[in-house]
């Protein structure tokens, strides 16, 4: 599971469906995901297996029942959650479906309580500390990228930004003999781009110049905003890809980072989740207010 929360909702009311969607945005923004949902007017030839959740309307309205669609699904050897609901309710939608495998039903009256509970119990699931290390590593490798943009941005527009970090590149390179060759011709030729792609040109690095330019009003950067990200979002991720996992607290999920037990609680993954979501929007609002 990614930051992307997906669901497949087959209904064919569409003004119902997109104000119950309001709500389970909401309630997704809560736990640090972002919702992604599709709403089609035809499934026969869908790919199943890229949603979280399937919703489904037992009965629509061309008289398709929400039992073909289960047909259709399974077909795929998926067994991704249903949730079935109908206006019928819920004891008359168990009977009717009771021969199918792996489904949750709800009336439609209750199909949004019973939602947020199913979606609530997926992302249990999936708290664990591998999860999140494959969680945070894959999203954290999309903000490098922006951090970067946004240097280019500032030193197309900055000429003295661009040489403090090619002076900076340059002690870097009298330090550390092993980053010369990769390194060496890209600050000795000026070739700014190539230079901050190169993989000695780290997140920890991108990120002390882009502190750096924070401070320059003339950058228009908030240095408040982008000085927290270090800690919440650098750190955290050297943590998790570093550290081991400490067996020794069996009820709880704990890396040891030389000695000090970091305890991974419910709140802290979301804390976790709902930072990426912050940078990620941060990062690109200045992008887009450097290119203006």
């Amino acid at each position: 599971m990614n930051l992307k929360y997906k669901i497949l909702w087959i209904e064919d009311e569409k003004d119902w469906i997109e104000s119950e969607i309001v709500f389970v945005q909401k309630y997704l923004e809560k736990y640090g995901f972002m919702l992604e949902y599709e709403n089609p007017e035809k499934y026969e030839n869908y790919d199943f297996s890229q949603f979280d959740i399937i919703v489904v309307d037992f009965n629509l309205a061309n008289e398709e029942k929400g039992s073909n669609v289960i047909k259709k699904i399974r077909e795929q050897e998926l067994y991704t959650e249903i949730l079935f609901y109908s206006v019928d309710g819920e004891k008359k939608l168990r009977r009717l479906v009771m021969d199918l495998d792996g489904v949750y039903c709800a009336s439609k009256d209750t199909c949004r309580n019973k939602l947020e509970k199913l979606i609530y119990t997926t992302i249990r699931k999936t708290q664990d500390l591998n999860n999140l290390r494959g969680l945070v590593m894959a999203e954290t490798s999309e903000l490098d990228p922006l951090i970067k943009k946004i240097l280019c941005l500032i030193t197309k527009k900055n000429k003295v930004s661009e040489e403090r970090i090619f002076k900076r590149c340059k002690k870097t390179l009298d330090k550390k003999l092993d980053k010369v060759i990769e390194m060496e011709s890209y600050v000795v030729f000026n070739n700014l781009i190539n230079l901050i792609d190169t993989r000695h040109f780290s997140a920890g690095v991108s990120y002390e110049f882009l502190y750096d330019f924070s401070k320059d009003e003339n950058n228009n950067i908030d240095k408040e905003i982008v000085s927290p990200y270090k800690k919440k979002i650098i750190e955290e991720r050297n943590n998790l890809a570093h550290n081991p996992e400490d067996s020794s607290t069996s009820d709880k999920m704990v890396i040891n980072k030389n000695g000090e037990l970091i305890e991974y609680t419910e709140d802290k993954f979301i804390e976790i989740r709902k930072n990426i979501q912050k940078y990620k929007i941060v990062f690109q609002e200045i992008i887009d207010d450097l290119k203006k």
